[in-house]
């Protein structure tokens, strides 16, 4: 089982540890469309690895995400998508 993990680059290469810019995004109303991404690019990297049983991923979601009523049929299109 393999946790996804976000981290963010600064302009100068520096990482921004999830504490800092996740409460930003939070902040903004931009939290779901984060954690979306983060899901559909997951899913699209290491979906032959899930495929064979190598793996299986778990996603920390932020409340925005958790009480969007969209959120199940995300997941369903995105795993369609990437299989």
């Amino acid at each position: 089982h393999v946790e996804v993990l976000a981290r963010l680059a600064g302009r100068d290469g520096r990482m921004i540890p999830p504490g800092d810019f996740i409460p930003v995004a939070e902040r903004f109303g931009i939290a779901a469309r984060l954690d979306r991404w983060i899901i559909r690019t997951a899913l699209m990297r290491h979906a032959q690895a899930m495929r064979s049983g190598a793996i299986s991923l778990g996603f920390n979601l932020s409340a925005q995400t958790l009480s969007d009523p969209q959120l199940w049929d995300f997941v369903d299109a995105a795993i369609a998508e990437t299989g």
